[in-house]
């Protein structure tokens, strides 16, 4: 019958979602998680406690401490309630109070004699030390440690002492070293020693002496995996205490070999005798892990030197244990006692995927994938049948349209329920399959450990007929094929030429549905009426699809203004197009080559980059060139072959705090017209509360970003979908049409704003063809009339906002012209007093008749002319080209003549010959200040 502590437990594991919100008032729920700041209950996210999905249900963890972790739910309770892990009634009064119920607890028996509390309390780094440094232990100190962290060992009575439970955890027994005798003394009967979570554990390793335990975990590290559980038994006699604990997702039992010497009566070595006891209170399989013959023990050898490695392979020739007197074992299940479902022996080995549970024999086999093969025993020969993991199936094979990045489709379900689908590139099993390995497990598929290397090659060597093209960026794989991470998009009008499906080692871009369009429309697009921000940031998120039927190579804009106007909040709005309006938002945080990754899986989307700060200012000034420009850098393969480039085509939305240009000001970087025109700076002006002007209600801009942040997260990723859709009903040739229809609203005085305009109208197209598909609830135009389209409006509205914010009065130069001009002035204003002097000059003449020597002028510029009244400069051909240093010098020289700069020129060069004050002749350009002012 089940105990206090069990029923207790059984009971705060089936309740576990409402003792959580009892015991952490200021917790929150996040997916399978409850997460509070720490086990006293203070707001944040660093202890953890698993809801989901079973196997994992329980498991408590606080990640700032590093603690390993526990399934132990009473000691949570106790924990976080303050009460003593030894006060069982406090425990048992609280519970039963708010459970309604009865545990069985009477307050029967007497408390435990030991305050091992106290006892953990009192072992130091010293007592670590003596045990770690004893000439026949030698461990390391960090290992022993580990062992009090985790309230194995203590100090009682200034003796070092390993804790003694029962099964329920609580100590009731202590085993003390006497290190003057080298001997481990009892103090009550001794209790099965475990280290490891039961609960988790795949892989049981059972020892004798406490000595060989802590030898082997202190050289291989396994204490640290979770898949590992040890036992101990504390001598020979102790092999009983095996009985009824092994859990039962232990897939693999170990016996570790001990050779102490016979016993005198009998002639026999007490541990064969252990072995077998272990064997039989198993009462499953065991495999004994023998050592080599020279030594008596695992402590022994590990004190000669054994390594990690060497005790690894001693495991790996480990064999099925068979005492000397042992039984015959009964018969193996012959290959005629197998169902239909299972394969004969002419077919082994071999792979098959069951649906569905069977049972041979008596045995259950649970549905998933199995190894077949024919296992020897002896003279015979018998099926063996392993499950390697739960239900997979290699649909098909992929490769691209060019035939390259082959792969595998596969289908599978998460531990919950949820099906999945991965075109794994088969490149990613070069090495050793851990990536494959880690994307199954981060979906929710249930691996069997031991047998994960055979999930990898049971995956090779499927051969499915099915074939798919395999597209390794998002977006328009063909004019009637939209591909998303985990959906694809085709038009209506018949099937794709070929089967497509998305492909890639990694997965950045989150694609999820949740709510409905209706309900989108409600809270996020409607709210975009009297917002010109906001409907832009809407719009912008659907304006992805229409990059390629409009030929652009990208589109770019950078939103700036001060913190907590609501720029954010905007982005979640247009990121809710295509996924959750938070988790769909990227950060700058990233490098160029990470964009590389990032984009693609943005291509035809939205890409959203919030917090510019975060990027160091060198990243940026190649990322904000690159991400509009669609390649990414060629590079070559290990064979030192060059690697076809990552491409893509991205709608990139950024916001921050900062400009682009004083970003990269920071680090003495001057924008470039490439990179200012493609991703366009826009300043928010002009706005009543902050970037919004409609607060729909709302008491203010704050309770009017929440909301709009709020539906963002509650209902999205349907608009994107939607608007591909609405796409694919156009011809290219209207959408091309439309578009220029669009333009024509655009007042543009040069190339460069034509260029940002064309940027802006495909913005303002997206609206307008959302709003006709009623994917938004705002006005669209009246025949060829956009005088009443509300994103055109916007569009056109932020586009002169961001005509006005630029560094050039509205003439028809270009801004590439302007920083030039600019940097001219910047050169004459940093150095006009050290590097040039009058072209004039006459030495001067002290009374006595000596002259005085001019100053000398180091790294010489050029010189300077006051004669007409007003200064003029004029620059060496060296001077003017490192003031220009950035820039083409043929542009530099247009550049200055456009602008009136030059006050002469030659008759066959805009240098003119010129007298210098030393006598000598050389070329200079005669620039006038005045005519360099841009603003």
């Amino acid at each position: 019958m089940p105990g206090p502590y069990q029923n207790a437990d059984q009971w705060l594991f089936d309740n576990l979602e409402r003792a959580c919100a009892h015991l952490f008032p200021e917790g929150k729920q996040e997916g399978e998680n409850f997460v509070v700041g720490n086990i006293a209950g203070k707001p944040g996210r660093s202890l953890s406690i698993a809801l989901g999905p079973q196997p994992k249900r329980g498991i408590w963890k606080d990640f700032a401490n590093g603690d390993k972790g526990s399934r132990n739910l009473p000691n949570l309770w106790k924990e976080a309630r303050g009460i003593p892990r030894d006060n069982h009634a406090r425990f048992f009064q609280e519970l039963e109070a708010f459970a309604g119920q009865s545990f069985g607890y009477n307050g029967a028996g007497k408390s435990s004699d030991f305050d091992w509390p106290g006892c953990l309390a009192k072992f130091s780094d010293a007592d670590a030390i003596r045990l770690a440094t004893h000439p026949k232990r030698q461990y390391k100190v960090e290992t022993v440690q580990w062992f009090h962290k985790y309230e194995h060992l203590g100090l009682y009575r200034g003796q070092i002492t390993f804790a003694m439970r029962d099964a329920t955890g609580k100590v009731v027994g202590v085993n003390r070293w006497f290190e003057d005798e080298g001997k481990w003394k009892f103090l009550k009967s001794p209790t099965l020693f475990v280290v490891g979570d039961p609960a988790v554990a795949r892989e049981l390793h059972i020892h004798e002496s406490i000595n060989d335990l802590v030898a082997m975990v202190d050289r291989t590290g396994w204490h640290l995996d979770s898949a590992k559980l040890f036992f101990c038994t504390w001598g020979a006699s102790g092999a009983k205490l095996v009985k009824d604990r092994i859990p039962s997702g232990i897939n693999k039992i170990y016996v570790w070999e001990q050779r102490d010497q016979p016993d005198p009566k009998t002639g026999i070595p007490p541990n064969e005798g252990w072995q077998a006891r272990v064997a039989n209170a198993a009462a499953r399989p065991v495999h004994l892990v023998r050592i080599p013959e020279a030594y008596k023990d695992l402590n022994e050898w590990t004190i000669a030197g054994a390594t990690a490695e060497q005790i690894t392979f001693a495991l790996d020739f480990a064999k099925l244990y068979r005492s000397a007197n042992e039984k015959p074992e009964p018969p193996k299940p012959d290959y005629k006692d197998l169902p239909k479902n299972f394969p004969p022996a002419e077919q082994r080995p071999c792979y098959r995927v069951y649906d569905s549970p069977v049972t041979i024999n008596g045995r259950k086999f649970k549905a998933g994938v199995y190894s077949h093969e024919v296992a020897t025993s002896g003279e015979g020969k018998y099926p063996q049948d392993t499950f390697i993991c739960a239900v997979l199936r290699v649909v098909a094979k992929t490769a691209t349209a060019r035939d390259r990045d082959f792969g595998r489709l596969l289908e599978y379900y998460s531990s919950n329920g949820i099906k999945r689908t991965w075109s794994m590139p088969m490149e990613l099993l070069a090495g050793d399959g851990s990536p494959v390995l880690s994307q199954l497990l981060r979906d929710g598929l249930e691996i069997n450990h031991p047998a994960k290397k055979k999930v990898l090659d049971y995956i090779s060597k499927a051969d499915p007929a099915e074939f798919y093209r395999c597209a390794t960026r998002t977006g328009w794989h063909s004019p009637t094929t939209f591909v998303l991470t985990e959906e694809i998009i085709t038009a209506e009008n018949g099937e794709p030429k070929d089967k497509v499906w998305f492909q890639s080692s990694s997965k950045t871009a989150d694609y999820t549905k949740n709510g409905s369009l209706e309900n989108w429309k409600l809270g996020v697009a409607a709210k975009a009426s009297g917002n010109p921000y906001l409907l832009f940031a809407i719009a912008f998120g659907l304006s992805g699809p229409v990059m390629m039927p409009l030929n652009l190579r990208g589109l770019g804009v950078h939103i700036h203004g001060d913190s907590t106007t609501g720029k954010t909040s905007v982005s979640e709005a247009g990121a809710s197009c295509w996924g959750h309006g938070h988790d769909f938002l990227q950060t700058w945080n990233l490098t160029a080559n990470g964009m590389e990754t990032v984009a693609v899986e943005h291509t035809d989307t939205l890409l959203t980059l919030d917090e510019i700060k975060e990027i160091e200012a060198r990243d940026l000034d190649r990322v904000a060139y690159s991400a509009v420009n669609g390649q990414g850098k060629i590079r070559s393969d290990r064979s030192g072959q060059a690697r076809s480039p990552h491409l893509w085509r991205v709608a990139l939305f950024s916001t921050g705090e900062y400009s682009i240009g004083a970003r990269l000001a920071e680090a003495n970087i001057n924008i470039k017209t490439g990179q200012e025109l493609r991703l366009v700076d826009l300043p928010v002006v002009d706005e009543a509360y902050g970037i919004f002007n409609n607060l729909h209600n709302a008491r203010d801009g704050a309770e009017f970003a929440t909301s709009l942040r709020t539906a963002a997260s509650q209902n999205y990723g349907h608009a994107g979908p939607a608007m591909v859709k609405a796409i694919l009903g156009y011809q290219v040739s209207l959408l091309r049409e439309q578009h220029s229809k669009i333009l024509g609203c655009f007042s543009t005085t040069n190339a460069q704003q034509a260029r940002v305009a064309e940027m802006f109208a495909a913005v303002a197209l997206a609206g307008e063809i959302a709003a006709r598909a009623e994917i938004v609830p705002w006005t669209a135009a009246t025949a060829d009339d956009y005088s009443d389209s509300d994103s055109v409006n916007a569009a056109v509205s932020l586009f002169n906002r961001w005509k006005e914010n630029r560094s050039v009065t509205p003439t028809s130069f270009s801004n590439e012209h302007s920083s030039i001009l600019v940097a001219v002035s910047d050169f004459i204003e940093r150095h006009s007093e050290s590097r040039f002097s009058d072209v004039n000059a006459t030495p001067h003449v002290t009374k006595m008749g000596h002259s005085i020597e001019p100053p000398i002028v180091r790294d010489r510029a050029g010189y300077w002319d006051d004669s007409s009244g007003s200064r003029i400069y004029l620059f060496t051909n060296s001077g003017l080209r490192e003031a220009t240093k950035a820039y083409d010098f043929r542009r530099v020289i247009k550049a200055l003549d456009d602008a009136k700069a030059f006050t002469k020129k030659g008759t066959d060069k805009t240098s003119v010959l010129t007298r210098i004050p030393n006598g000598g002749i050389m070329r200079l350009y005669y620039i006038d200040p005045a005519q360099l002012q841009t603003l």
